[in-house]
């Protein structure tokens, strides 16, 4: 097991609570040195700025971006993860983007070993930060 303070945050609205929930407990089951924690969306702002995530999962854009970057916080991976099977989910890691119809768990923990790499590599930089 690797030691490591890479830290997700999962955020869905609560009609969305029970898939909040096991994609989550997903995570943590494969991936269990990981710091993972999940919130709704009322209280997605206020976890960013107190957790400091590298990774945030939500069903929602990164609404904290810019205000983050002024306050020189940033988050360096960001997956807008789609509830609709038919409309792209949106990734945002290290400053690249690209989207996915319906992307898979294991797609999922390719964004997050990536972002771990970089926490571990101590190789973030503010213009890489989504």
């Amino acid at each position: 097991m690797r030691c490591t303070n890479t830290r997700i945050l999962v955020a869905f609205d609560e009609d969305y609570r029970a898939y909040r929930d096991a994609l989550s407990k997903a995570i943590g089951a494969v991936r269990p040195h990981l710091n993972v924690t999940t919130v709704g969306l009322e209280e997605l702002q206020t976890q960013v700025a107190r957790l400091d995530p590298h990774l945030v999962i939500s069903n929602v854009p990164n609404p904290v971006a810019e205000q983050d970057e002024e306050e020189g916080k940033l988050v360096l991976a960001w997956v807008e993860l789609s509830v609709d099977p038919r409309r792209p989910s949106q990734f945002c890691l290290s400053g690249r983007h690209w989207e996915s119809l319906n992307p898979s768990l294991e797609e999922l923990l390719d964004v997050i070993d990536e972002t771990e790499r970089l926490v571990l590599s101590s190789s973030i930089r503010r213009s890489e930060a989504c």
